[in-house]
């Protein structure tokens, strides 16, 4: 029986600004409330992309 692994890669566009460590989260400590950061970034880069979240990879969809 095989085992299922995960792909690490991801073929949605990963949004720009991440930093080594932190990645994104940098983006959701401001003054503008998380949802419409994603709402944001979700105009910039298509409804379905990608964010770095600390070490993690995290896809996004929005509608």
């Amino acid at each position: 029986m095989t085992q299922w692994k995960p792909s690490r890669s991801c073929s949605a566009p990963q949004a720009d600004g991440a930093l080594p460590i932190i990645g994104h989260m940098h983006l959701f400590g401001g003054q503008q409330l998380t949802h419409k950061t994603l709402g944001g970034m979700a105009d910039k880069y298509e409804p379905v992309f990608s964010l770095r979240l600390g070490s993690h990879e995290v896809l996004v969809l929005n509608s």
